[in-house]
């Protein structure tokens, strides 16, 4: 009876509890000695699964595109509270003994997990919050699509691959990839089961009011009013503290480089940005803009 329920929530993730009691009653009866076939009930969710993709493989490749960039924005307060972090520990260290390797080593170790557990934790509630029903295909997508692009990056680089400073080889990447797509799907699995919840600040950039005020898909991406672009401004100036020290010292990987360049773009070009520090004025958000456009550029042409 427990291996029945225990296959029952499993289907669960990718149909509905009483459908899924009713495939798992089906395929127990069927079966030799009344037993729970788990072949059977594995092979019926990735079927299940994959014809979530498929039904709308567009709109799971968008959300999936929009998923990976999500990530890299909603790992900036973490990578801005490591970095200064880093400032500190560093000034400390060489204050005293002049040996900051350690606490370097340390940080860059916090930075491998927060991008491996809390921020794909976060995006894949995120990505689940915009298909209701469908939680687990647009993160199957995203992880699909990460594995690929990982892929190329071992068949271009090999052995010399890098994910961030301090972890290179194929196996480090490949394991902090895996454990990635682990909390990537693990944050969808949660917001299918609190699909009633109250969305938290960070499922809901960008915003999803005003729905009828927007005539294309373009402006769904587009914040509704100056609250909501205060809090996108803030974060994408969260990347902006990452992004700096890198351009000034060279040491922006490409990787990196090509999730963030579209970001700032989008930012100066979708948006209307830091213009809510004085609604009135366009003068602010033309500064805002020019301000995302030199910093793409920048990051842009940034040579190691």
């Amino acid at each position: 009876m427990r291996k029945a329920r225990l296959a029952e929530r499993m289907l669960s993730l990718v149909v509905t509890p009483d459908s899924a009691a009713s495939i798992v009653g089906d395929l127990v009866e069927v079966s030799p000695g009344g037993r729970t076939p788990w072949i059977s009930v594995a092979r019926i969710g990735i079927s299940l699964l994959w014809k979530d993709v498929s039904a709308r493989p567009g709109r799971m490749l968008c959300l999936a595109t929009a998923g990976a960039a999500m990530n890299l924005i909603i790992l900036a307060p973490f990578g801005a509270t490591i970095f200064l972090v880093t400032i500190l520990l560093g000034l400390l260290g060489a204050r005293l003994n002049g040996e900051v390797t350690i606490a370097v080593n340390t940080v860059f170790v916090c930075l491998a997990i927060s991008a491996a557990v809390p921020a794909p934790f976060m995006t894949g509630r995120w990505i689940a919050r915009r298909s209701p029903g469908r939680e687990l295909a647009p993160c199957l997508t995203l992880t699909i699509l990460a594995f690929a692009v990982w892929g190329a990056f071992c068949l271009g680089y090999g052995e010399g691959v890098t994910l961030m400073n301090g972890l290179s080889g194929i196996l480090p990447g490949l394991a902090c990839l895996t454990v990635a797509a682990c909390s990537l799907n693990a944050g969808a699995v949660w917001s299918r089961k609190h699909a009633g919840s109250v969305w938290s600040w960070f499922e809901r950039v960008p915003f999803e009011e005003n729905w009828a005020k927007r005539k294309s898909l373009w402006d769904l991406l587009i914040p509704a009013d100056h609250y909501q672009q205060k809090i996108c401004d803030a974060l994408l100036l969260m990347e902006v503290i990452l992004v700096l020290p890198a351009v000034l010292f060279a040491t922006f990987d490409t990787a990196a480089r090509v999730l963030m360049v579209p970001l700032l773009l989008f930012e100066a070009i979708a948006t209307q940005p830091m213009q809510w520090m004085r609604p009135s004025s366009r003068l602010v958000a033309v500064f805002g803009r020019l301000f995302f456009v030199g910093l793409a550029i920048g990051v842009a042409i940034i040579r190691f």
